[in-house]
């Protein structure tokens, strides 16, 4: 039996040492050269998910996929590890449940003392959230490899490579472009400005740069591009490239400027319309307004064209009827007035009249207190004639005489029976035109004279008829003396005396009849009286308002007068 050297004790501890430190860092297991698995530490289980009774014994293909176990691949790569050949390298496997695990490995067959393969150590490390991360970078880089336009260049400003978007959105091959310097997409004004050098210089300081560039592609094209330019950071934090992310944004800028241009415009439009607008506010409707297009303002610009063609009409016509309202008020004002003098002097005609009825009424009302006395006295008369036919023998003489007187007393009481007709004609033609007084109260005046005169030659007859009967009574009472010579006419007078009395009677029953119709047309003028001071009252009330409404019309003159049409 040998014995360990203590040299070889320590190769021992530390050789336990190392598999103890790889043990703690590192997934490790141990597969037989069929690949069926011998053991596994805790890190490997861990990353697995497996206890070590469900995997050991079990082939190494429980942790691949179906189709790569399937594959000649997979056979060679045991049949490598059963030759002793070391592999390493990053794989894809499958963990409990199918999960997938990323591990970077290395698969280290073990010899024996002859030089004979007989197992193979795994020593494996869990990449998988590396893997993640790093698949997630390659999909953003191929995202935006696709979505943007990319360009490197070195720090000098020589292009390196640019992708298809970009070299589409140039309008280069990528040989055209390769190896020339940034400044063949630039304006030369500005790659000779400051600007661009400091543009450079910023990007060799490893600072970054975006915002909204104007370039140039083939063709001294215009293009405009949304873009950053990224320095990339060496190991030591030292830039040694640039990258750019483009986006072409020419149609997007394109139409900001023709919608700043269409803005500019409106707001020339606008400034236009409301220009016009405020000068026809102030009074002012001779402004023209262009319209030139068909968008929203030049329809609005068109409305306001038609909206101040139409006011220009309606200001106009305002302006014409105001001037017309103004002289028709005037002229209703100026005949108001004239209508209310003339009720004025109407109603003082009518006074007048009303006075001069009153007086024909007075001596109408004496005339029939005459006839009745008259008619009393000739009654008397009758009587004395009737019991003095003892004495009519002596009044032969003086009855002649009284007959006549009794004709004359005939032919008074004929002219007054006429008078009174005359007289109840004229009253009937007063109550006419008092009807019509209200027109000017002529035609009644001078029926109001007429029946002023009939009243006067009435009272003058009446007048007459009693000198006739005081003349019948003297003549009578001389006949008294002489009344044996007439007593053939005594018959004679007595019937001379009756008619007298029924002629009285017919002149008294007619002045009654006149004194009724003359009250009556005295009612009907003090009627016109009342109505024309109504009508005065009314005239002047007109004449105030249509003052007013004068007052209104200049107002409405003045107030249209600023208006320029």
């Amino acid at each position: 039996m040998e014995i360990a050297t203590p040299e070889f004790q320590m190769e021992q501890q530390e050789l336990q040492a190392v598999t103890a430190a790889l043990n703690r860092v590192q997934a490790v297991i141990e597969f037989d050269l069929q690949g069926r698995i011998l053991h596994a530490n805790e890190n490997f289980l861990h990353t697995v998910g497996y206890r070590l009774d469900e995997i050991q014994g079990q082939h190494h293909r429980m942790f691949c996929e179906p189709d790569y176990t399937a594959s000649n691949a997979y056979r060679d790569f045991w049949a490598k590890l059963g030759r002793g050949e070391f592999d390493s390298g990053e794989y894809k496997r499958l963990g409990k449940g199918g999960r997938e695990v990323w591990i970077r490995a290395s698969y280290n067959p073990v010899f024996d003392a002859n030089g004979v393969a007989y197992k193979v150590i795994k020593f494996a490390t869990d990449v998988t959230a590396d893997r993640t991360r790093q698949a997630e970078f390659e999909g953003k880089v191929r995202a935006m490899d696709i979505a943007q336009a990319v360009i490197e260049f070195n720090l000098d400003g020589t292009v390196i490579t640019a992708n298809d978007n970009f070299l589409k959105t140039l309008g280069y091959s990528l040989d055209e472009i390769r190896g020339k310097h940034h400044r063949m997409f630039c304006e030369q004004d500005y790659v000779a400005s400051n600007e661009y050098r400091d543009f450079w210089a910023k990007l060799n300081r490893g600072e970054f740069d975006a915002g909204r560039y104007k370039r140039l592609g083939r063709g001294g094209r215009e293009i405009w591009i949304q873009a950053t330019y990224n320095p990339i950071l060496d190991a030591n934090g030292r830039p040694y490239k640039v990258v750019k992310f483009a986006t072409d944004i020419t149609q997007q800028v394109e139409l900001e400027a023709s919608v700043k241009r269409r803005a500019e415009d409106d707001q020339r439009k606008v400034a236009l319309l409301l220009d016009t607008v405020n000068r026809a506010a102030a009074g002012d409707l001779t402004g023209a307004i262009a319209v030139n297009g068909t968008d929203p303002i030049d329809q609005l610009a068109d409305g306001i064209r038609h909206m101040m063609d139409d006011l220009r009409g309606v200001i106009g016509k305002v302006v014409n009827s105001a001037g017309e309202f103004s002289g028709a008020s005037r002229d209703i004002a100026d005949r108001a007035n004239t209508v209310a003098t003339g009720a004025q002097a109407l109603g003082a005609t009518v006074e007048e009249m009303n006075a001069s009825i009153e007086e024909l009424t007075a001596s109408i009302n004496s005339i029939a207190d005459n006839t009745k006395g008259a008619d009393q006295l000739a009654k008397s008369t009758q009587h004395e004639a009737e019991t003095g036919s003892r004495a009519i023998a002596r009044s032969i003489e003086a009855m002649d005489l009284i007959n006549k007187s009794s004709e004359d007393i005939s032919e008074i009481v004929k002219v007054i029976g006429e008078i009174a007709g005359q007289t109840n004609l004229l009253a009937f033609n007063a109550a006419i035109e008092a009807a019509r007084a209200g027109e000017h109260g002529l035609g009644f005046s001078v029926v109001a004279d007429e029946v002023r005169k009939l009243a006067e030659r009435s009272s003058q007859a009446t007048k007459e008829i009693s000198k006739l009967i005081n003349e019948s009574t003297k003549r009578v009472s001389q006949g008294s003396d002489v009344s044996r010579q007439a007593g053939e006419a005594f018959e004679k007078i007595v019937s001379g005396v009756s008619r007298t009395t029924q002629a009285i009677s017919e002149i008294s029953c007619a002045a009654e009849e006149q004194l009724v119709a003359a009250r009556e047309v005295s009612l009907a003028i003090q009627h016109v009286a009342e109505e024309t001071e109504k009508s005065a009252g009314a005239c002047e009330t007109i004449a105030q308002a249509t003052t007013g409404l004068n007052q209104g019309a200049e107002e409405l003159d003045h107030t249209v007068s600023r208006f320029k049409v």
